[in-house]
């Protein structure tokens, strides 16, 4: 939080100005939320809740394939493949994650294509569900555009 650390700290990216201009944006963000501990927990509990969520139904889903995978796995192997699945060398994570599912849970007993459907069924969940809600969206804007034109 302090500003003469960051100042300095941020001298290494002068060459970089949209790194830099990032790196200064989370800075303020920082500065502005540091003394409201309320609301960082609050966060922090909801990116807790959301990621117990995400674990649970990757193991729902291993359970519907009639696979016993012990709990445990998923809450080491789960968040290893979300930070894996980040990293930029393809698009969505779309077979970097898959490969890693069927990496690390190969370690474990898992066999490669029971790893790779309990990848590509929660994709395709999320996948279904994100179209669904661009659905829903799209015609919420569409009934909000009628009823400012009924009224002007």
């Amino acid at each position: 939080f302090s500003s003469t650390i960051f100042s300095k700290f941020s001298k290494a990216f002068i060459r970089f100005k949209g790194i830099k201009l990032k790196l200064e944006n989370l800075h303020n963000s920082i500065k502005v939320y540091r003394h409201k501990y309320k609301v960082i927990f609050a966060n922090i509990l909801l990116s807790f809740i959301s990621q117990l969520i995400s674990i649970f139904s990757f193991f729902l889903i291993a359970k519907s394939l009639h696979t016993h995978i012990d709990f445990i796995y998923f809450f080491i192997f789960v968040p290893l493949i979300f930070a894996i699945s980040i990293i930029p060398i393809s698009i969505g994570g779309l077979g970097v994650r898959d490969g890693s599912f069927i990496f690390l849970f190969s370690k474990v007993g898992v066999s490669p294509n029971i790893s790779l459907s309990i990848s590509l069924i929660n994709f395709f969940t999320l996948l279904i569900s994100g179209i669904v809600g661009g659905i829903i969206y799209v015609y919420s804007l569409y009934l909000r555009r009628l009823q400012y034109r009924k009224t002007s």
